[in-house]
């Protein structure tokens, strides 16, 4: 199943990173690995479901990684 990602390859990303903002805790991270060429459009699910994308690779290893933090909780004034 996690090879089916559908038409673009991005289904399951898709499905992943709008469930993570619900269980990722604040200042924690998804990673999934991902092409090169997908890496762009992985970066726009990731922002688009409220984690805040960055693009890590790796040369050596040939790898490339869509990290998503979920933003740490705003606190008001005397919180």
């Amino acid at each position: 199943m996690a090879l089916d990602g559908g038409a673009d390859g991005l289904d399951i990303v898709r499905r992943v990173t709008a469930a993570a903002p619900l269980w990722l805790a604040p200042d924690g991270c998804l990673l999934v690995e991902t092409s090169e060429d997908q890496a762009p459009r992985a970066v726009e699910t990731v922002a688009r479901n409220g984690l805040i994308p960055r693009v890590a690779g790796s040369d050596g290893l040939n790898a490339t990684v869509v990290i998503g933090t979920r933003p740490t909780l705003q606190r008001g004034p005397g919180d």
